[in-house]
């Protein structure tokens, strides 16, 4: 009998932390021209389907609230605030993610705090090439503009890989409690061999 309730205590723990890790959810947020886009997904990459998102302005105040899609996306417009927000994403079983969002204006993409900005922020700013007052009827301020919608468009897979390879990093307390797992189940092994004899 004690054998049985052993090897289903076992079995319960073993599988414990499989359950665990699979409902821990990123959020990814990025804006594209007046649209702020918003990305859930759990550790596995599985969207997080139907998960409220809330946005808060720096003071705490709700500026938005909503549901992602099946792909577990939302968009929307963006808010008339300055300065960052912080986006929260809530999914099934109370499970919940946060970011801070820097907001640049219309047409300057931008990317969440949480995931990579820093690889946004560390690009070096070329010296701007002098152009000709009006090129083909276009405007100096008009052709970047577009440039920079278009940049911030072209870029938005690779920040969304970013974001998720960051959210597939080991950390230290994951490391820390694969040592406490490995040297509890040691644990119970030395106390089962002791137990026979």
């Amino acid at each position: 009998m004690m054998k049985r309730v052993w090897l289903l205590l076992i079995v319960v723990t073993l599988l414990f932390p499989i359950v665990a890790s699979a409902h821990r959810i990123s959020v990814f947020a990025y804006q594209e021209g007046n649209k702020i886009h918003i990305e859930g997904f759990f550790s596995d990459g599985t969207p997080t389907k139907q998960a409220a998102v809330e946005v808060y302005d720096a003071s705490g105040k709700k500026l938005y609230s909503g549901r992602t899609n099946e792909k577990g996306t939302l968009a929307f417009d963006m808010p008339k605030a300055e300065g960052k927000l912080k986006i929260v994403l809530i999914a099934s079983m109370g499970h919940r993610a946060e970011t801070i969002f820097k907001l640049k204006k219309a047409g300057a993409g931008t990317v969440s705090d949480s995931q990579s900005a820093g690889v946004a922020e560390k690009m070096v700013q070329p010296k701007p090439a002098a152009f000709p007052e009006k090129a083909a009827g276009i405007s100096e301020q008009e052709i970047r503009s577009i440039v920079r919608d278009e940049v911030a468009k072209a870029i938005q897979p690779v920040m969304r890989a970013l974001a998720k390879q960051e959210a597939e990093k080991v950390s230290f307390s994951d490391i820390v409690g694969g040592i406490g797992w490995i040297l509890g189940l040691m644990g119970i092994w030395m106390m089962m061999k002791v137990r026979k004899r």
